[in-house]
């Protein structure tokens, strides 16, 4: 950042670097490259570097996560013996590639982003994204899950187990919002592979 003054007094010199009057703080601003520091030094320009995380800083609820994550990670995660972290990396790894190794099963259930975009996906041509378990359950909507096993044991059952358990919490969640005697009926979900 540089005083009005201090710029006016080299514009040729400054110029190259993109300047900015800033009419908040009344300075110019500009990116701070090592070509403009050489500038700067070389024409003894009066001038001060501005903290970025001053001007924009970090919410408390992603301070909050990046501690929870340390805490995490040097706590618990770092003294575990590294059998034991190899083979929880190894059992994640194994899991995810059930949804990788299959072009019809990545796009199932791994969408892109574009899926998502109300606007980009007006007409659906990224695909009709799945609305969430607790949407269709406060709606009363019939959920099936239709995997055979016997196209692939592994994902067939890892669904099976995750849909299953997402249909009972957001069961349990509309119950305890809603109340039971609501006189609205909140399937728990019965999944069979």
């Amino acid at each position: 950042m540089l005083w009005e003054e201090e710029y006016l007094k080299h514009p040729r010199d400054l110029e190259p670097f993109k300047f900015r009057l800033d009419k908040e703080s009344n300075r110019y601003r500009a990116p701070l490259t090592p070509g403009l520091v050489a500038v700067l030094k070389d024409r003894a320009i009066q001038w001060e570097a501005e903290n970025a995380s001053r001007k924009n800083p970090v919410p408390a609820q992603k301070k909050a996560q990046l501690e929870a994550v340390k805490r995490w990670f040097f706590q618990d995660w770092k003294r575990i013996e590294p059998k034991l972290r190899t083979s929880i990396v190894e059992g994640i790894s194994v899991f995810l590639s059930l949804f990788d190794d299959n072009p019809d099963v990545k796009r199932t259930f791994c969408p892109p982003a574009e899926c998502y975009d109300p606007q980009a996906n007006a007409d659906f041509k990224f695909g009709r994204p799945l609305p969430s378990l607790s949407w269709l359950v406060e709606n009363g909507r019939v959920c099936a899950l239709n995997f055979p096993i016997a196209m692939n044991a592994g994902l067939a059952k890892a669904l099976g187990s995750d849909v299953e358990t997402r249909l009972r919490t957001s069961g349990a969640q509309s119950r305890a919002r809603h109340g039971e005697a609501s006189g609205k009926l909140f399937p728990t979900g019965v999944i069979s592979l």
